[in-house]
């Protein structure tokens, strides 16, 4: 039997009908040289039960008998791949069509010197089950390396699933995140890795209010919290252009809660240290709220990506 080309690594969690939709993608795949991979962060034997119902899949599973929460499953996951590239894939998206992940792999045997490939993503609302391709020009995508702060005003890339790695790398998700666990993560990759975007859709995204993600938005402590501690582990790494777009989010962020104080920061559990232009943001807005809104938005707003 011939070594598997690409590992699919599936971290997973209770959802077998979509996990059942994604396994039956896998097997549609022109391309066959993979090996899947699922991880089980499940409390109960439903992931289980479909893969003994998936044999010929040949699925070498792992139940975390204590559950690891997301994303250490994803990096456990992805550290029992064997093959030279990692495809990552959440078990409530799938492959676009036949042909993706054979495109997947093509990219990756043309670009040799390239670590880090991600693809365009077709979305689907799962309340309307309707979808529309994500498509981003590719000048703005030709700069992200130069102001990869800019994923903090807007994801660019996507969901984790539209990418494939080569094995080796040492990228792993930041288990001290959810909300942006995804952003910090692409970061990372720009910062160090060669990147290639494939602009063609191939992978399907789901976008759900009952994704763990989607029930953490408009909540200050997850919000503003991480954000904080990106800005902590990511800000004196970049340039000044890069700052300017942390500062620029981190007061948008705080206005958007309506937060006036370090005190209102403490009281929603956020323990972070603040920056000191946002004390001084602070002392100015119980004067005048809105001028000192006017005053560091003008310090700090830039011009968007074209």
């Amino acid at each position: 039997m011939s070594l598997p080309e690409v590992s699919i690594c599936i971290p997973s969690y209770r959802d077998t009908v979509r996990l059942e939709k994604l396994l039956n993608s896998i097997r549609e795949q022109d391309f066959k040289a993979y090996e899947v991979i699922i991880t089980d962060d499940s409390p109960d034997d439903s992931v289980k039960h479909l893969i003994e119902a998936n044999q010929d899949l040949d699925i070498k599973y792992f139940r975390n008998e204590i559950a690891k929460g997301s994303p250490e499953n994803w990096n456990y996951c992805i550290g029992l791949a064997t093959a030279p590239l990692i495809k990552l894939m959440h078990h409530d998206d799938y492959f676009y069509d036949s042909k993706s992940l054979g495109k997947f792999v093509q990219s990756a045997s043309l670009n040799n010197d390239v670590d880090y490939f991600y693809s365009g993503t077709f979305i689907v609302d799962s309340s309307t089950e309707n979808g529309e391709i994500y498509d981003v020009d590719k000048h703005v995508l030709s700069r992200l390396p130069e102001q990869p702060a800019y994923l903090f005003h807007k994801n660019l890339i996507g969901a984790p699933t539209v990418g494939l790695f080569r094995k080796g790398l040492s990228l792993q998700f930041d288990s001290k995140l959810i909300w942006l666990v995804d952003i910090e993560y692409y970061i990372h990759v720009l910062q160090t890795k060669s990147v290639f975007h494939i602009p063609e859709p191939l992978v399907t995204t789901v976008i759900s209010d009952s994704q763990l993600s989607s029930g953490l938005r408009n909540t200050f402590a997850h919000e503003v919290g991480e954000f904080l501690y990106c800005y902590h582990k990511l800000y004196d790494g970049f340039n000044s252009f890069n700052k300017r777009i942390m500062n620029f989010r981190l007061l948008i962020l705080i206005s958007n809660f309506n937060v006036n104080s370090e005190k209102q920061i403490r009281e929603n559990g956020v323990q972070h240290s603040i920056p000191v232009w946002l004390k001084l943001y602070f002392l100015l807005s119980a004067i005048n709220q809105r001028f000192a809104f006017g005053v560091f938005y003008r310090l700090f707003n830039f011009k968007p990506l074209k």
